[in-house]
Formats: C-alpha cells, structure tokens, sequence
C-alpha cells in the first residue's frame, strides 16, 4: 500500500491506477475494483478471492456461463474425434500453442514425459494429451470439476491443493501445463515455487494466461 487509496501492483510491486469501481463479479452482489499497472502492464482485481466456493458454482453451471460455457462445448467435442489435441488445436490457439510447444520439448519420447495440468477443470485438455501419447495427470481445485472429468474421461484426474500436494510430489514431472490460471493467484511467487519442487531436473512449464493487449488501454 503507497496510502489509503492506493495499491500495489500484485506482480512487480509498483504504483497502480484504479481503472473500475464496482465491477460485476460472477455472483450478485459480488464487485470488485481494477488496478492496472503502468510498469508491467498487469491489470488485476481487489478484493482477491480467497475462497474456491466460486469455482465449484462455476463448475456446476458453467454451461451457462459468459466466456465458460466454451470449455463445455470442447469437453463433450473431443470424445467425438479421432484426434482430440488437434481439434482443441485448431479451435484456440492456447491449445495449439501447448500442442507446439510439447512438441519442441519431448521431441519422439512422449511416453516417458509425466506431464502435470494444473487447474484442469472439465478434463478435456489432460484426456486430449492422453490420447496424443503423452503421460498426463489433470489436477483441480474444484471438486466439482474433476468429478465431472473422471466421470467424462476416466481416472486421470486428483482433487488436490497444489501447496499440499507438493509436499510429497517432489520431481515428479517432466513438464507442468497450465492455462488460464496464473491470473487467478493471490500470490503468484509462492505457486512458481511449488511448480519448482515438482519438476524434475531441466523440466519446462508451459503456462498461458489472457493477452489483454488486444483491448484498449482505456477498458483494462
């Protein structure tokens, strides 16, 4: 905090400017405040969430859901084609870049790969990556979630806090995936660590998260 009005940038530390007041979060009354950074170009919501109650009602409803139901529509497609991963790839390019980059990492040893995706919600990337040869376990906060997954796709899937989970986990995997979750953290430092202790020696992380350069700087 600089002073009663200001805040910190959550990733580098330095002076924010309040874009919002009062944006509508995903369940009334809930709003929230955007700060956006001018020196790394973050932009980021106060209050955080501090609880995964939010994502369980998402999970249960998210067919419904501004920018979720997507996910729903790829989780009942893939179980249809003949070649999942290359669907998901042509659909998003977050998947074709996951596609692209798995393939400059593992070269021809997918197999011996242990792959990690964390936040994997529905399931359909971690069963994808099965199908593709790779040695892949999806991992969810939400319980919810990835009941729904093994239900869907098979026993691929643990309900697990990753903090906890990391304890006993120690250079494990080969690579960790994930999309779309880094800008959900409240502290960003303390889950890279994690990621850290699960990796194998040289193992690689593959993360994506929302380009808001597309937007004009006035709306983020």
């Amino acid at each position: 905090m600089n002073n009663n009005n200001e805040i910190n940038c959550l990733l580098c530390g330095s002076s924010t400017e309040l874009k919002y007041k009062a944006y509508p979060g995903y369940q009334i009354p809930s709003v929230f405040e955007i700060y956006y950074c001018p020196n790394c170009n973050t932009s980021f919501s106060m209050p955080r969430n501090e609880s995964n109650d939010i994502y369980e009602l998402i999970y249960k409803n998210g067919a419904e859901v501004r920018w979720y139901n997507r996910y729903w529509k790829y989780s009942k497609a893939v179980k249809t084609m003949a070649n999942p991963m290359r669907y998901l790839a042509e659909s998003e390019d977050i998947y074709w870049a996951i596609k692209e980059s798995l393939k400059q990492i593992t070269k021809d040893i997918k197999i011996s790969q242990n792959i990690l995706e964390i936040g994997c919600g529905l399931g359909y990337l971690t069963y994808s990556l099965n199908k593709e040869g790779y040695n892949t376990v999806g991992m969810d906060i939400s319980k919810e979630a990835v009941s729904v997954a093994i239900s869907n796709y098979g026993n691929y899937y643990i309900h697990a806090d990753l903090y906890e989970y990391s304890i006993n986990h120690e250079n494990e995997f080969d690579v960790i995936i994930f999309t779309e979750v880094i800008e959900h953290l409240n502290d960003i430092f303390s889950f890279m660590r994690c990621l850290k202790k699960l990796l194998k020696y040289n193992g690689k992380i593959i993360l994506t998260t929302p380009n808001k350069s597309f937007l004009r700087l006035s709306i983020i």
